[in-house]
C-alpha cells in the first residue's frame, strides 16, 4: 500500500490535492493499492468525496480509523432528530435555528452549507449568555465531537470525540498560553484495542496513526509527505520501519533567492536538514531543473526522482466553442500568483482591445481588494473574478489564451491542463515549471519573470493575431507535457 499523507480534503483544493487525486487514478489504473491518509477531522468528507470523484475506500482518516467511523450508517440529521424538550421554542433563518425558553437563549442549531437543514453543530449557552459547549455532527448523521468552554468566552479547555455508538475514543485537554489562547496539552486515545494511549501533542498521535497503518500490513508500506510543513515531523516520529518519501510541493527557497545557497523554506527546514536526509527513501521533484538544483545542493547520495505530476488530462469530448476575445487564468488567486499584476496589465489591454475579456478562476487572496482594483481601473465587466470550479473543461474549452503571472511555482498543473485543451499559455518564465512546459512560439509565450510591460505587450500582440493563436493552439495539443505512462515508470523506479 502507498499512502499519500496530507491533512485535509475540501470542496476547494489546491494543486497538491488535485495532484493526489490524479495520482490515485494513476496507481489504480496500474493495479497498485494507494490511499489518501488524512490526519485532521473532516466531518463533511462524505459530502466532499463524490464531488471530487474519490471513493471512500480510497481515503483513510485518523479520526475514522480510531473512531470506527468508517462503518457508520449514514443518515441525515435534522433539528427534530435532536429531540429537544417540547417546552423550548425553535425559530430562526435558513442557515440556523435559535432555541429559547422564555427570554433565555438555550442554543443555536447551525446547518451544513448547501444542505436542507442538515445539522452541523449546536452552540449551547448558560443563563448569562456565555457559550459553554459546542456539539459537532458528522454529515453521516451522528455526534462526533463536543467542545467545552470556560469562564472566558470561547476559551476552550476540553473536547471529546465520539464513535457512532456514543462511546468516547479521543479526549483533548487545553491550557492557556502566554497570549491567552488555548493550546493543546494532552491527547488521550481511549480504549484502542483495549488500551488507553497518551500523547503530548497531535504530531505524536498522527505518528501513532501512521504506525498503525504500517503495522496492519506488516510494515514496509510507503508514505509520501505531500504537505511537508505538517506531515514530515509525524513521519519522522514513526517507530515502525517504512518507506518514506518527500514530495516537493513548492520551490525549496524563497522567491528570488539562490537555490543552491539560500536557507530552505520553513516547510522544508526539517525535511532537508543534513542529519535527516538519510531518513528519506526518496525525494520526489516535479521538474528536472529543480532536481538538478537539489542534486548540487544535497549531494549524490540522496535519492532524487523527477516525476511529472501532470499524469492525466480531462479533455472534453464535446465540440469546442471558443469565445472570441476570452482569456482565462486558473489557480489560486493571491498576490504571489500575480492576480494584481493581471488586473493592472488589463488596463492597457482594454485600451488597445476593448472586446477582450479576462476571467480569473480560483480562490484565496483578498477578493475584495482585487474587485476594488478592478473597479478603480474601470475594468468592471472586463475583468471578472470567477469562483473556484471543478469543471475546468468548460473553462479551457471556451478560452483563446491562458495567463500565468505567478512569481514562482515548481509545476503549474493548470498550465499543463490548458495545453491539453489546445489553449496557448502566456506566462512569466519563473523558476522550474514554465520553461519545461512552454516552448516559446510553439505552444505559448514566455516573457521575463516580473516584466509586466512585456507581459502586457505579449497579450495584446497575441490577441491581435488570430493566425499566431491558431498556430500556438495546435502546438499546445501536441506538446502538453502530460505523459502518464512516463510518470508511472518513474514511480515504479522510486517505489521499487
Amino acid at each position: 500500500m502507498v499512502y499519500f499523507v496530507n491533512e485535509y480534503l475540501f470542496d476547494r483544493n489546491s494543486s497538491v490535492e488535485h495532484t493526489e487525486i490524479k495520482r490515485l487514478r494513476l496507481f489504480k489504473n496500474h493495479g497498485i493499492n494507494a490511499k489518501l491518509a488524512l490526519t485532521k477531522e473532516m466531518p463533511n468528507l462524505s459530502l466532499t468525496l463524490p464531488r471530487l470523484g474519490v471513493k471512500r475506500e480510497q481515503v483513510v482518516t485518523l479520526h475514522d480509523f480510531f473512531g470506527n467511523l468508517e462503518s457508520a450508517t449514514e443518515r441525515q440529521l435534522h433539528v427534530e432528530d435532536l429531540h429537544l424538550p417540547a417546552k423550548y421554542m425553535v425559530s430562526g433563518g435558513n442557515n440556523y435555528r435559535k432555541v429559547t425558553f422564555g427570554d433565555q437563549l438555550i442554543c443555536e442549531v447551525h446547518f451544513i452549507g448547501g444542505t436542507f437543514g442538515q445539522v452541523e453543530h449546536v452552540d449551547w449557552y448558560d443563563v448569562s449568555g456565555q457559550l459553554t459547549m459546542v456539539q459537532r455532527y458528522d454529515s453521516r448523521g451522528f455526534k462526533w465531537r463536543e467542545e467545552f468552554y470556560g469562564t472566558k468566552q470561547k476559551e476552550k479547555y476540553y473536547e471529546r470525540y465520539y464513535r457512532p455508538d456514543g462511546t468516547v475514543y479521543l479526549e483533548s485537554y487545553y491550557v492557556e498560553s502566554t497570549t491567552g489562547t488555548p493550546i493543546n496539552s494532552l491527547l488521550v486515545l481511549r480504549n484502542y484495542q483495549g488500551q488507553d494511549y497518551y500523547f503530548d501533542d497531535y504530531d505524536q498521535l498522527t505518528a501513532f496513526f501512521l504506525d498503525e497503518l504500517n503495522r496492519q500490513a506488516d510494515g514496509q508500506e510507503a508514505f509520501i509527505a505531500d504537505r511537508p510543513g505538517s506531515t514530515v515531523h509525524p513521519l519522522f516520529l514513526m517507530k515502525s520501519k517504512a518507506k518514506l518519501f518527500l514530495w516537493m510541493a513548492t520551490d525549496h527557497v524563497a522567491h528570488g533567492q539562490n537555490p543552491i545557497s539560500a536557507p530552505f523554506l520553513g516547510i522544508y527546514s526539517e525535511a532537508l536538514a543534513k542529519q535527516n536526509l538519510s531518513r528519506w527513501t526518496g525525494i520526489i521533484v516535479p521538474t528536472a531543473t529543480q532536481t538538478a538544483m537539489l542534486r548540487e545542493r544535497l549531494g549524490k547520495k540522496v535519492h532524487l526522482y523527477t516525476i511529472n505530476p501532470a499524469v492525466e488530462a480531462q479533455v472534453s469530448e464535446n465540440e469546442i466553442h471558443r469565445e472570441p476575445g476570452l482569456i482565462v487564468s486558473v489557480g489560486r488567486t493571491d498576490d504571489d500568483k500575480g492576480t494584481p499584476t493581471l488586473i493592472q496589465a488589463f488596463q492597457k489591454v482594454h485600451q488597445a482591445l476593448p472586446l477582450v475579456r479576462l476571467r480569473i478562476y480560483g480562490y484565496g487572496g483578498d477578493h475584495d481588494a482585487y474587485q476594488k482594483q478592478i473597479n478603480d481601473l474601470g475594468l468592471t465587466g472586463i475583468v471578472s473574478l470567477e469562483d473556484y470550479t471543478l469543471d475546468v473543461n468548460q473553462v479551457y474549452d471556451r478560452a483563446e489564451l491562458m495567463l500565468d503571472a505567478s512569481d514562482n511555482d515548481n509545476y503549474p498543473l493548470a498550465m499543463a491542463e490548458a495545453l491539453a485543451h489546445g489553449v496557448p499559455v502566456l506566462t512569466y518564465d519563473y523558476p522550474y515549471g514554465p520553461h519545461e512546459l512552454i516552448q516559446d512560439g510553439v505552444n505559448g509565450r514566455l516573457v521575463a519573470n516580473g516584466d509586466q510591460n512585456a507581459l502586457t505587450d505579449a497579450i495584446i500582440a497575441l490577441m491581435k493575431d488570430d493566425d499566431q493563436r491558431a498556430k500556438l493552439s495546435a502546438g499546445a495539443r501536441a506538446t502538453t507535457g502530460i505523459d502518464g505512462e512516463a510518470a508511472w515508470k518513474e514511480w515504479q523506479t522510486a517505489l521499487d
